[in-house]
């Protein structure tokens, strides 16, 4: 063996593995994911609040999915995805011109339905169509209970009720 090589050989003895300190890393690492988690949103729902409309507050956080939006203000205004259709009496009657909307509404889902799922058996019972209700605060029990009955007669049966989260 030259000399040459046992220096070579004697350098690779003395030598010490190195440490990385990562330190700094795992910190930048924790607080991206903090802010991701932040950030997330589980839902692709966004509702633009009409006018008047003011919501009561809730703890759960659970958004509904996409569907048609019925909302109602102070004023008893009755907005269908968010366009001023009627205003009801103190009762919460007086939305046929929301009944036409909904029904026709309606008929346009299912259609669109079965074209997506053509294997579906038309004898069997209508799917139950989703709705997304706003209603304000305010508003006596009366009129929320004749807009619920207004939607279920049309076919919208699941409704989901938007309110507020505390802190928001």
């Amino acid at each position: 063996m030259s000399s040459f090589a046992k220096k070579i050989k004697l350098r690779r003895r003395k030598k010490e593995p190195t440490e990385l300190d990562i330190t700094s890393l795992l910190d930048i690492l924790t607080i991206l994911l903090v802010f991701l988690l932040r950030s997330y949103n589980a839902t692709d729902l966004k509702l633009d609040v009409a006018q008047g409309v003011t919501l009561p507050t809730a703890q759960s956080q659970d958004l509904g999915s996409y569907a048609l939006v019925l909302q109602v203000n102070k004023k008893r205004e009755l907005f269908f995805n968010n366009k001023l259709v009627t205003q009801l009496d103190v009762t919460g009657k007086g939305g046929s011109d929301l009944e036409k909307l909904l029904t026709v509404e309606a008929e346009h889902q299912r259609k669109e339905m079965a074209a997506r799922h053509p294997a579906s058996q038309p004898d069997s019972k209508p799917v139950p169509l989703k709705i997304n209700l706003l209603f304000d605060k305010d508003l006596p029990y009366e009129v929320v209970g004749n807009v619920l009955h207004l939607a279920a007669s049309s076919g919208h049966s699941k409704f989901k009720f938007i309110v507020q989260g505390k802190g928001q």
